[in-house]
């Protein structure tokens, strides 16, 4: 990880090359669906759910391009 003048954590995308701190449409989709799922298995988010969603892209972040080594 490298961190960026403005502190925010950088994931480096190994297949590209590239730096990113961008969070893409389907990482927010992946990460609202994992809530679901959550809830389905009994843990239910009660406020901030906007928190959340930025918790779960934070990991799939910081996880991406990990899976495919």
């Amino acid at each position: 990880m490298v961190k960026t003048r403005a502190g925010k954590k950088s994931v480096k995308d190994s297949h590209i090359g590239s730096l990113s701190t961008d969070t893409t449409e389907s990482m927010k989709k992946l990460a609202e669906e994992a809530l679901v799922v959550g809830e389905l298995l009994g843990v239910k988010v009660i406020s901030h759910k906007a928190k959340a969603v930025k918790r779960i892209t934070d990991s799939i972040k910081a996880n991406r391009g990990t899976a495919c080594r």
